[in-house]
C-alpha cells in the first residue's frame, strides 16, 4: 500500500514538473523571440547611424566649402577696403558687409562644432547599441542551453515514469502469484523475491526524487534568471529527499 502511494505520489510530482518545464520551455522561447527583435531594432538602428554619419560628413564637407568661398570672398573685400580707403562712405558699406560675413563665418564655426557634438553622440549610442547586442547574445546563448538541459530532463523524466510503471505492473503480477500460489517453498522464495524486488524499486523511487528534486533547483535557478517565480514543491518529495 506505501509503495502504491509513493508510486502515485512520484506519478504526480512529475506530471506536474513536466507541466511546469513545459511552461518554462515556452517562456524561454518567448525570450528568444525577443532577444532576435532586439538584433533586427539594432540593425535598423546601425543603418540609421551611417545614414547620419553619411549626412554629417556631406554637411561638413559642405560647410568646409562654404566657408572656403567666405573667406575668399572676405580676403576680397579686405583688399577692396585697402584700395578704397580714401573713399569714406564706401569704406563704411564695406565695413558692414565685412561684418555681415565674420557672423556668417561665426555661424559655420558653430554650426561645424553642433555637427561634432552630433557625430559624438551618434558613437556613443553605437557603443552602447554594441554593448546591447553583446549582452543581449550572451544571454540568447544561455536561454537556448537551458532551453535543451530542459528538453533531455524532460525525455529522461519520460523514459524513468515508464520504466517505473512498467516494474509496478510486475510486481502486481508477481504479488497476485504470491497470494495464489499453494506450495509452501515456492512461497517463500516467491517472498523473498519479492522482497527484494520491492527494496530495489523503492531505491528507484527514492533516486527519482532526487533527481527530480535536483533538477527543481536548476530550474529554479533558470528561471530566477529570467525573473520567474521558483516552482512549487511539496511537503512530500522535501521528506523523501532528507
Amino acid at each position: 500500500m506505501q509503495l502504491s502511494e509513493s508510486y502515485e505520489n512520484v506519478c504526480e510530482e512529475l506530471e506536474k514538473m513536466r507541466e511546469e518545464k513545459n511552461k518554462d520551455i515556452r517562456n524561454l522561447k518567448e525570450k528568444l523571440k525577443d532577444v532576435e527583435q532586439v538584433e533586427e531594432e539594432k540593425g535598423q538602428l546601425e543603418e540609421r547611424i551611417q545614414q547620419l554619419q553619411k549626412s554629417i560628413e556631406e554637411a561638413t564637407e559642405e560647410g568646409s566649402k562654404r566657408e572656403g568661398v567666405l573667406q575668399e570672398k572676405l580676403r576680397a573685400l579686405e583688399d577692396k577696403v585697402m584700395v578704397m580707403t580714401e573713399a569714406v562712405g564706401r569704406n563704411e558699406e564695406l565695413k558692414e558687409e565685412n561684418k555681415t560675413l565674420q557672423e556668417k563665418i561665426m555661424k559655420l564655426e558653430v554650426n561645424d562644432e553642433l555637427l561634432e557634438d552630433d557625430m559624438n553622440e551618434l558613437h556613443q549610442e553605437l557603443e552602447r547599441v554594441t554593448s546591447l547586442e553583446k549582452s543581449h547574445f550572451e544571454e540568447k546563448e544561455d536561454m537556448k542551453s537551458k532551453l535543451e538541459v530542459a528538453m533531455e530532463e524532460k525525455s529522461r523524466q519520460t523514459k524513468a515514469m515508464t520504466k517505473l510503471e512498467k516494474k509496478n505492473e510486475e510486481l502486481e503480477l508477481e504479488n497476485a502469484k504470491l497470494v495464489g500460489h499453494q506450495n509452501f517453498k515456492q512461497k517463500i522464495q516467491y517472498h523473498v523475491k519479492l522482497k527484494v524486488e520491492n527494496n530495489e524499486l523503492r531505491e528507484q523511487l527514492k533516486k527519482s526524487h532526487q533527481d527530480a528534486f535536483k533538477y527543481k533547483q536548476e530550474l529554479d535557478h533558470a528561471r530566477q534568471k529570467l525573473g520567474l517565480s521558483p516552482l512549487k514543491w511539496t511537503k512530500n518529495n522535501n521528506n523523501n529527499h532528507h
